[in-house]
């Protein structure tokens, strides 16, 4: 069984396959540092953020096969927990591998969203698929409009759903 939320096909497997080349999945893994102010140059709508953003906060630019954008930023939670938002502008960027028990289908703002607790393997395409890693945490992805969200932290589903649905509804 597959899935497939806005630039994430999802495959829901009864065990999550191990990835030998795959390593943990690093902020820094993620693209290049940018200001806010250059990662909104560069992305084709406005860039959402949560209420608690502090321009301190490092956000990171991407782009795969010279395609649209994604822009990745990193903060953390009035609670202590470090929350990494991916917002992504290529219709296409990758593939993640789940058990069947790791994945709930949700919503954020009504529209359908895909929850997935634990770890499990991410290939993200580059025409060859050789860029292969490890997700340790919790992550929900979902859409609105053209872009695709990807909120991943040690979070509960509920509290990401919120988060989610918060940044989201801020007007950017």
């Amino acid at each position: 069984d597959w899935l497939r939320i806005g630039a994430i096909e999802i495959f829901v497997v009864d065990e999550a396959p191990a990835v030998e080349t795959a390593v943990p999945l690093s902020i820094t893994d993620l693209g290049e540092a940018v200001t806010l102010a250059e990662a909104q140059a560069i992305f084709p709508e406005p860039l959402r953020q949560p209420a608690s953003w502090n321009a301190a906060n490092p956000v990171y630019s991407q782009q795969f096969l010279g395609r649209l954008p994604t822009i990745t930023m990193q903060w953390q939670t009035a609670e202590g927990v470090t929350v990494t938002l991916s917002q992504i502008a290529a219709p296409y960027l990758g593939m993640k591998w789940a058990s069947g028990g790791q994945v709930v289908e949700t919503a954020v703002n009504g529209e359908t969203a895909v929850w997935i607790e634990g770890p499990h393997p991410l290939q993200l395409s580059t025409g060859d698929f050789d860029m292969q890693f490890t997700i340790d945490s919790n992550v929900l992805i979902w859409t609105e409009g053209n872009i695709t969200y990807r909120l991943e932290g040690q979070l509960t589903q509920e509290t990401a759903v919120q988060l989610a649905e918060a940044i989201t509804t801020n007007d950017p």
